[in-house]
């Protein structure tokens, strides 16, 4: 697996559940996420959390609770996605997500994170850069870019907008937000508030995955 594209770790999309667990009807003590039929446990991400503290400290800073669970949750919303489009997603390079993750290939962080690295990419290598970001998605990625350290805190939104309205890295990131929110949808993704917001990484470009499902709703920039 290739180094990340200009640090994968970073938080790219957000995807946060408005509804509680207690609200949806079909809530069980222990669960982190339902997508669909689907139920994601608590002991589970513990496990897989328990498994990162044995990488780096770099990979550790990134890798939270909720990072695991949005890659789990991605990649069940990204290979529907990637079926709906008729894109191939290729077998996961699990030795390069091993080496990338100083971990046994063998390790089922090291599976879970290959599975969502190639999902994603390959999502974001067939996206056309056709999108129309609006206000909203510009600001959420220039907060996000600030975050970052790619912009400087303070630069004015009309600024740096324009620019980013022309980068087709921007218009690709927002195509498959736009994907990734319509299956969303149909999925009924169900998120525990305490692993919100849900985040999807595809590059270097923050940005708010938003929908308007009852399930699946809030805004949240991923920081």
């Amino acid at each position: 697996m290739p180094r990340t594209r200009r640090s994968v770790l970073l938080a790219v999309a957000a995807l946060t559940a408005a509804v509680a667990l207690t609200a949806c009807g079909r809530a069980q003590p222990g669960t982190a996420a339902y997508v669909g039929g689907s139920r994601i446990t608590e002991d589970r991400v513990e496990s897989l959390f328990k498994e990162a503290q044995g990488t780096d400290a770099r990979i550790r800073s990134v890798v939270t609770r909720a990072t695991l669970v949005s890659w789990l949750v991605m990649v069940d919303l990204g290979r529907r996605a990637a079926a709906k489009q008729g894109t191939t997603v290729p077998a996961p390079d699990y030795a390069g997500a091993a080496a990338t993750l100083g971990l046994p290939a063998g390790s089922e962080l090291v599976h879970v994170y290959g599975d969502w690295y190639t999902t994603m990419n390959a999502l974001f290598e067939a996206a056309a850069p056709t999108a129309n970001p609006t206000e909203l998605d510009l600001r959420a990625i220039i907060l996000g870019l600030q975050r970052n350290g790619q912009v400087p805190p303070g630069t004015p939104f009309e600024e740096v907008a324009p620019s980013l309205r022309r980068n087709p890295s921007v218009l690709k990131v927002v195509t498959v937000r736009n994907s990734l929110a319509e299956v969303a949808q149909e999925r009924d993704v169900v998120i525990n508030p305490r692993y919100r917001p849900l985040i999807a990484s595809l590059s270097d470009v923050p940005l708010v995955l938003a929908t308007g499902s009852d399930a699946v709703a809030d805004l949240a920039v991923a920081g």
